[in-house]
């Protein structure tokens, strides 16, 4: 192991304090967040008892520490509401998958324990530190400013191959063979996989484009200089183009559509229709209503490889779905539980499902087939409720809607890690 991945891993709890004190709490907080996700690597240390000590636990746990030290009055003035509801049924429900699966108590709160640090603690620190529209605009610009940083990182990749985490840190962070798409490179830089980098640089835009129609700025402030709107868009656009990931492409090419349909009709309404639609997918992929073969046979006249690797997911998933519907209320529990067997007990499932499959789909058959649903109904919530109450103009309900849409678009291609390596920044 490179001497650089502990250093890097366990300095970045006193850099994330030192963020907090030259900093605003806001910007510390983003701050913390997109770097940590960006630039450190994607490796970690067993911790007994506990989640593994990763990039995911090392950015929560200086952001927390920061918040305790530096704005400690923030915890105490945080109030439950019932809005924070799905979060914690999100969290605690391995507790019944466990229990209802003879795994034990032990086992269920160890789950949860494992939930609460990726999921519940970012939430917590969301909405301790951005409970106003206008707080949002601190959290964008970060991701933003992160993405600029990419471009020449991902212009590499394209022309050299993956290969700066290997020089940076010493190993290479994914399968080498799903580096290679559509006669080139596809990036992946410091991120889990070329999916994570190719939503990350699409959220870039989406709130680039909501930063242009919405805010109406012509420049926007990167790293003490003001550079003009429009130039930074097109320049994440067409590297984001260049990161080849398909899917993403199609997520972000239809929020797109729906935030210049709302600027058209002067509503928030199209908006508000992307998180719906994430809803209504998930419920729809478990139904018999839901037309695989057509998606597949449409996405083949863009590409004829990615229809075939659109039709191998949904072929797998449908497996795997057959196999949750057995134990529709609290699923199967963890230990691969989960999983479709043969008569030898082996995984009949292809090696590049479990690097490709669904995140919802995942923790859903795991712990319970709701969890899902109740998962996407909590990060819309509280920015629905918040967006109500400023009117249709703003930027930063625009930016919300999207980024709880983007959180689900990031669950369905975090690929590598099966349920530890997620995006807190969609948390927030």
């Amino acid at each position: 192991m490179s001497p650089l991945i502990p250093l890097t891993l366990f300095g970045w709890l006193p850099f994330v304090l030192f963020l907090f004190l030259v900093c605003s709490r806001r910007r510390a907080v983003a701050w913390a967040f997109s770097l940590g996700w960006c630039f450190l690597p994607v490796s970690g240390f067993a911790v007994v008892g506990l989640p593994d000590y990763t990039k995911t636990t090392a950015t929560i746990c200086g952001v927390l520490l920061g918040t305790l030290f530096v704005h400690g009055d923030r915890l105490l003035r945080f109030r439950p509401k019932l809005l924070d509801i799905p979060i914690a049924v999100w969290c605690l429900c391995p507790i019944a998958s466990s229990l209802t699966n003879d795994l034990g108590l032990y086992d269920g709160v160890a789950a949860a324990l494992d939930l609460t640090i990726t999921w519940g603690v970012p939430y917590f620190i969301g909405r301790i530190h951005f409970d106003k529209l206008s707080d949002l605009e601190d959290f964008v610009l970060p991701v933003i400013a992160c993405a600029v940083l990419y471009i020449p990182l991902c212009l590499y990749e394209v022309r050299m191959s993956p290969q700066l985490h290997s020089m940076v840190y010493g190993f290479g962070q994914h399968s080498f063979a799903q580096t290679y798409r559509g006669g080139g490179w596809r990036p992946m830089v410091f991120m889990n996989h070329g999916l994570q980098l190719g939503m990350w640089m699409g959220t870039a835009v989406l709130f680039m484009t909501a930063w242009c129609l919405f805010a109406r700025r012509k420049t926007i402030m990167l790293f003490g200089l003001k550079v003009p709107s429009s130039l930074v868009l097109v320049a994440l656009a067409v590297v984001f183009l260049l990161v080849k990931s398909t899917g993403a492409i199609a997520l972000v090419g239809v929020g797109i559509l729906l935030m210049l349909v709302g600027k058209l009709l002067k509503s928030p309404y199209p908006i508000l229709l992307l998180p719906c639609l994430c809803l209504m997918f998930l419920g729809l992929r478990s139904t018999s209503f839901f037309d695989s073969k057509s998606i597949v046979e449409l996405a083949s006249i863009v590409s004829k490889d990615r229809s075939e690797s659109l039709g191998f997911r949904f072929d797998n998933e449908d497996l795997l779905l057959a196999k949750a519907s057995k134990r529709l209320a609290f699923g199967w529990g963890g230990w691969g539980r989960a999983r479709v067997y043969d008569e030898n007990g082996k995984d009949i499932l292809d090696y590049h499902l479990r690097q490709l499959r669904s995140a919802w789909h995942n923790k859903s058959v795991r712990n319970h087939a709701p969890g899902a649903f109740v998962f996407g109904l909590a990060m819309p919530s509280r920015k629905m409720e918040a967006g109500s109450r400023r009117g249709d103009r703003c930027f930063c309900s625009r930016c919300m809607h999207i980024g709880s849409s983007r959180l689900f678009s990031e669950r369905h291609a975090d690929s590598c890690d099966d349920s530890r390596n997620r995006n807190r920044c969609g948390c927030l």
